[in-house]
Protein backbone atom coordinates (compact mmCIF):
# COMPACT_ATOMS: atom_id res chain seq x y z
CA UNK A 1 0.00 0.00 0.00
CA UNK A 2 3.10 2.22 0.75
CA UNK A 3 4.14 1.78 -2.54
CA UNK A 4 1.10 2.10 -4.19
CA UNK A 5 0.46 5.86 -1.97
CA UNK A 6 4.44 6.76 -2.87
CA UNK A 7 3.61 6.14 -6.70
CA UNK A 8 0.35 7.78 -6.83
CA UNK A 9 -1.46 5.08 -8.03
CA UNK A 10 -4.96 6.34 -6.58
CA UNK A 11 -6.93 3.61 -8.25
CA UNK A 12 -5.20 0.82 -7.44
CA UNK A 13 -4.88 2.04 -3.95
CA UNK A 14 -8.59 2.39 -4.09
CA UNK A 15 -8.62 -1.48 -4.87
CA UNK A 16 -6.53 -2.31 -2.39
CA UNK A 17 -7.92 -0.65 0.13
CA UNK A 18 -11.46 -2.10 -1.07
CA UNK A 19 -9.88 -5.84 -1.20
CA UNK A 20 -8.52 -5.38 2.22
CA UNK A 21 -11.97 -4.61 3.98
CA UNK A 22 -14.12 -7.77 1.60
CA UNK A 23 -11.79 -9.77 3.41
CA UNK A 24 -12.36 -8.34 6.86
CA UNK A 25 -15.91 -8.61 6.17
CA UNK A 26 -15.42 -12.40 4.86
CA UNK A 27 -13.49 -13.04 8.34
CA UNK A 28 -16.47 -11.47 10.06
CA UNK A 29 -14.34 -8.61 11.29
CA UNK A 30 -16.47 -5.84 10.38
CA UNK A 31 -15.14 -3.23 12.95
CA UNK A 32 -11.73 -3.39 10.80
CA UNK A 33 -13.54 -3.36 7.59
CA UNK A 34 -14.87 0.13 8.83
CA UNK A 35 -11.59 1.41 9.50
CA UNK A 36 -10.06 0.50 6.16
CA UNK A 37 -13.65 2.56 4.74
CA UNK A 38 -12.84 4.98 7.01
CA UNK A 39 -9.95 5.27 4.88
CA UNK A 40 -11.23 5.37 1.71
CA UNK A 41 -13.91 8.08 2.94
CA UNK A 42 -11.24 10.48 4.12
CA UNK A 43 -9.12 10.07 1.27
CA UNK A 44 -12.28 11.04 -0.89
CA UNK A 45 -10.95 9.18 -4.23
CA UNK A 46 -12.19 9.76 -7.13
CA UNK A 47 -12.52 6.52 -8.81
CA UNK A 48 -15.04 5.47 -5.88
CA UNK A 49 -17.81 4.43 -6.83
CA UNK A 50 -21.47 4.53 -6.22
CA UNK A 51 -22.05 0.14 -5.32
CA UNK A 52 -18.70 0.77 -3.39
CA UNK A 53 -20.17 4.13 -1.21
CA UNK A 54 -23.50 2.23 -1.11
CA UNK A 55 -21.54 -1.27 0.62
CA UNK A 56 -19.65 0.93 2.97
CA UNK A 57 -23.14 2.89 3.90
CA UNK A 58 -24.23 -0.71 4.42
CA UNK A 59 -21.46 -1.65 6.94
CA UNK A 60 -21.57 1.38 8.73
CA UNK A 61 -25.21 1.22 9.42
CA UNK A 62 -24.95 -2.41 10.68
CA UNK A 63 -22.72 -1.25 13.28
CA UNK A 64 -24.54 1.67 14.03
CA UNK A 65 -21.69 4.39 13.00
CA UNK A 66 -24.56 6.99 11.88
CA UNK A 67 -22.01 9.79 10.98
CA UNK A 68 -20.29 7.85 8.38
CA UNK A 69 -22.98 6.13 7.32
CA UNK A 70 -24.72 8.74 5.66
CA UNK A 71 -22.20 10.30 4.53
CA UNK A 72 -21.50 7.30 2.54
CA UNK A 73 -24.54 7.00 1.14
CA UNK A 74 -24.80 10.71 0.71
CA UNK A 75 -21.30 10.04 -1.94
CA UNK A 76 -23.25 7.02 -3.32
CA UNK A 77 -26.31 8.92 -4.64
CA UNK A 78 -24.09 11.96 -5.83
CA UNK A 79 -22.05 8.98 -8.21
CA UNK A 80 -25.65 7.62 -8.90
CA UNK A 81 -27.04 10.95 -10.68
CA UNK A 82 -23.55 11.72 -12.74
Amino acid sequence: MQRLAAAGDDAGLLHAYSEMAESYIRLHEEGEAAGVYRNILQQDFAAASGQLYARMGEVFAALGIEAESVESRRRADKKRQR
